[in-house]
């Protein structure tokens, strides 16, 4: 079919990646025959006690997340909310929109599919140690506010 993309989260290859200290699981949904570029999509599958990133929110880009299998908690704004299997999240690409989603069960996984949006750029914002990761065509560069970035409008 072309233009149309099926996927099995049983058979797509795992993309195995460290971050923020935790080992993460994603099975991206994609093909090399049909070009997607607005939009994204994935499986996550977090061990117990694991999260896919920190916490978080981006200028550009929505998300929304789709709960298959496991529970866990949201952290967002205005504290942390119990998630679980058929829960769908939507996260705003504002402040408000921060999250992260974390397994917190101790022997089963924690499965879902992230929508999002793929606007560029984008500047993800991470609250917790005031930096980011500014996104482009080309891929991401990481900043500690006052350090990379400038008050003023950047000269070329």
């Amino acid at each position: 079919m072309k233009g149309i993309i099926i996927a099995n989260r049983n058979s797509i290859e795992p993309n195995i990646v460290t971050r923020f200290d935790n080992t993460v699981c994603s099975k991206p949904i994609s093909s090399a025959s049909v070009p997607i570029n607005k939009c994204s999509a994935a499986f996550f599958e977090l061990d117990p006690g694991n999260t896919a990133n920190a916490y978080h929110y981006h200028e550009a880009n929505e998300e929304v997340f789709y709960i298959i299998s496991g529970s866990g908690v949201l952290r967002h704004p205005e504290g942390e909310t119990p998630i679980s299997a058929g829960d769908a999240i939507v996260c705003s690409a504002t402040p408000e929109g921060a999250h992260l989603l974390k397994n917190t069960s101790d022997t089963e996984k924690l499965i879902y599919i992230n929508f999002a949006t793929s606007l560029t750029p984008d500047i993800m914002y991470t609250p917790d140690n005031n930096g980011g990761i500014i996104f482009s065509q080309e891929g991401g560069i990481t900043f500690e506010r006052g350090g990379l970035m400038s008050s003023g409008p950047m000269k070329r």
